[in-house]
């Protein structure tokens, strides 16, 4: 096999990029190729990149060198393959060689190449700078005079040749690292999704961005020069940075989404305890320090059920709280409300059991003043004890559900309306005591006048009669 083309030395190429640029195309012709190889994989195969190992100035490494200039140079290089002209391979040291041996394939193409070419060369071609492609210019790419005669030393050469592998490298390093760009990309997108804990966001981002650095630094080739390995690294973080802004403002944008989402949540579950709380009437302090203790232990419930589990930090909880308090404010007073509702209701219905008790007490005393009436002070005395330990009693029964101001005020109340109730109770026992008093001063009357009076009228009726009578018997002895 060999390998016909129009630029054989690189620091020819490197001359022509300089004066000329790149002309459009340029024809490789190959011959004597492995036959049971496809044309395409054998132009694979010479124009793609082989893998260098990481050491300098290696074999792969120059024909990389070669390659890589080659298509800076040419914008497009024709490949012709040309099959072996003859079936003997004998008839090629012929001295007397005649047309007639060539096979008709070889004959083909090469008719096709000769009628490309001709067509080329009919019509000038003009390079990147609209300047025509003429002779001079492939002349001076394809010298191969001895590098003692040219103008340059070797020293100059070998420059060129090291400016040449640091441009390849250079290539390759650039590929890499936009590689390693969207690989840092994808890291980002698989190992920070929103939400993210904001404090350690930005650190989570760095260790991202330095491990993949890591990575872009140790698959560079150890030809990569260092202010390149430098340029590319500060690339790397420089394209960091709108992502971490931008992951920013995204994560922000979440978080807020999942605030409003998880409060609203929290509310209905917070007001649904609360609407619990309230069904039994309980003292104000007592009732607020109820309702936050739910509210905090509903909050904290919620929390760990949501995604904010993993990445909740004072900060967020504390702004979490807030905005759950602010939106509970409603709620709060509404069952304050219902609370003093409640309250009034308990109140009232212990009124209404106490004044039961007290109309059944004072019937009691009514009947017991029927038949032996109380002395004012004492029904006096036994009222108020009755009503101090009804009050009493009442109160401690209410003392768990009532403030203690609204409870004295409460007792007041009701004793001042038992004393009421009481004044129909001490005027029937007064009506009663006079009764009894009449009654008896009747008995009295009764039994003098018929147990005292009757018997010594009866005497001294009987004394009379016989006095009477003796007077009349005197009487009639004097007249007759």
């Amino acid at each position: 096999m060999w390998l016909i083309c129009f630029v054989i030395l690189e620091c020819k190429i490197s001359r022509f990029l300089v004066h000329f640029q790149r002309p459009k195309q340029n024809p490789v012709i190959i011959r004597d190729w492995n036959d049971f190889m496809p044309q395409e994989d054998y132009t694979a195969q010479v124009w793609n990149y082989e893998q260098m190992p990481n050491v300098p100035d290696s074999d792969e490494e120059r024909r990389n060198v070669i390659r890589y200039h080659i298509q800076k140079v040419f914008k497009a290089i024709n490949m012709y393959f040309l099959p072996f002209p003859v079936k003997v391979p004998n008839q090629l040291k012929s001295r007397v060689f005649q047309t007639k041996a060539l096979t008709p394939d070889f004959t083909n193409k090469f008719s096709e190449l000769t009628y490309d070419l001709l067509e080329r060369i009919r019509v000038p071609k003009t390079a990147d700078n609209g300047e025509v492609v003429m002779g001079k210019h492939i002349n001076n790419i394809t010298n191969t005079h001895d590098p003692k005669d040219a103008q340059l030393s070797f020293d100059d050469l070998a420059d060129l040749y090291q400016k040449s592998v640091s441009q390849l490298h250079e290539e390759h390093g650039v590929i890499n690292f936009r590689r390693h760009l969207q690989h840092l990309k994808e890291l980002v997108e698989y190992h920070l999704v929103p939400p993210v804990n904001p404090d350690t966001l930005e650190s989570d981002f760095n260790g991202i961005v330095e491990r993949v650095e890591g990575l872009l630094k140790n698959i560079l080739h150890v030809s990569t020069p260092v202010e390149i390995r430098d340029r590319l690294c500060n690339d790397l973080h420089s394209e960091a940075k709108p992502q971490l802004s931008q992951l920013k403002e995204e994560n922000l944008s979440v978080i807020r989404g999942m605030s409003a989402e998880f409060v609203q949540n929290c509310s209905v579950a917070v007001e649904r305890e609360w609407e619990i709380i309230a069904q039994n009437p309980r003292q104000k302090d007592t009732l607020k320090k109820m309702i936050e203790e739910k509210l905090e232990e509903v909050f904290s419930r919620q929390i760990g059920l949501s995604k904010f589990n993993k990445i909740i930090t004072p900060t967020i909880r504390e702004e979490l709280f807030d905005d759950l308090k602010a939106q509970m404010s409603r709620p709060y007073a509404e069952i304050l409300e219902i609370n003093e509702d409640s309250c009034e209701q308990l109140i009232e219905k212990e009124r209404e059991n106490v004044r039961a008790q007290a109309t059944v007490k004072w019937r009691e005393l009514d009947w017991q003043s029927r038949d032996h009436p109380f002395t004012n002070r004492e029904l006096i005395h036994l009222i108020s004890r009755w009503i101090e330990d009804i009050v009493f009693q009442s109160k401690k029964k209410l003392s768990k559900q009532l403030d203690s101001g609204r409870l004295d005020s409460y007792g007041k109340t009701l004793a001042l309306e038992l004393r009421q109730m009481s004044s129909g109770c001490v005027l029937t026992n007064l009506e009663n005591a006079n009764s009894k008093i009449n009654l008896e001063t009747e008995e009295c009357l009764d039994f003098y006048r018929n147990q005292v009076l009757a018997p010594q009228i009866q005497a001294c009726a009987i004394n009379v009669t016989a006095q009477t009578r003796e007077l009349m018997e005197l009487h009639n002895c004097l007249w007759f």
